[in-house]
């Protein structure tokens, strides 16, 4: 059993991991699926590692696919890939996305082999502004303006509630953490920063 996939989800301690095959002993439950908590003597033996994982609150388990939920002061940096190595590793491609498995190192950086990339969205007054994706080594975000259907909509009610209730409006929203597929060089860890960066804020930008 592998990771396939790692996905991030609405809720901000949460990531949905796809796997190439449902852990041994998962009951089949159907679309239901099942929560398992650390110590949970029902816990297939194959999660049982993950939910030993520092930091990991739970894990709820469908089939092929686990959502990990982490408690609130823990780092995903440090979490995602101790759990992944749990699972059995990732598998070929999602190694090539970057996601390497935790080190003391990594841990005491902030992640910095992780390959994760921190997505946020500005809106106002539920409108999308535009997307800011920040690497993992501490370089400047980059954002980039929504499309011009955003731009027209926000044109429309800075017409008819004016400039303030734009600018008072304006918050940042978390979007967590993406691994886009792109191959990190060791050699040049800046640069290889610079390409996740801007594959994930076009992939953002596509959605």
């Amino acid at each position: 059993m592998v990771v396939d996939s790692v996905e991030s989800t609405p809720n901000p301690s949460s990531f949905l991991l796809r796997l190439d095959a449902a852990p041994e002993g998962l009951a089949a439950t159907g679309l239901r699926g099942q929560t398992f908590y650390g110590g949970d003597l029902l816990c297939p033996p194959a999660m049982a590692a993950a939910l030993a994982t520092e930091g990991v609150e739970s894990i709820f388990a469908c089939g092929n696919m686990l959502t990990v939920n982490k408690v609130a002061a823990a780092q995903w940096e440090a979490v995602l890939p101790s759990v992944v190595e749990a699972l059995g590793g990732a598998s070929e491609a999602l190694a090539a996305s970057g996601l390497q498995p935790a080190t003391d190192g990594g841990a005491a950086g902030g992640g910095a082999s992780s390959g994760g990339v921190s997505i946020r969205l500005q809106v106002s007054q539920k409108l999308p502004i535009q997307v800011e994706a920040s690497g993992w080594l501490g370089s400047s975000p980059v954002r980039a303006k929504l499309s011009t259907r955003f731009a027209g909509a926000m044109g429309l009610l800075v017409e008819r509630s004016g400039d303030s209730a734009f600018f008072e409006g304006r918050r940042w929203i978390e979007r967590g953490l993406r691994y886009p597929e792109v191959e990190l060089d060791p050699e040049q860890p800046f640069e290889s920063e610079a390409a996740a960066v801007a594959a994930a804020l076009a992939s953002e930008l596509e959605d």
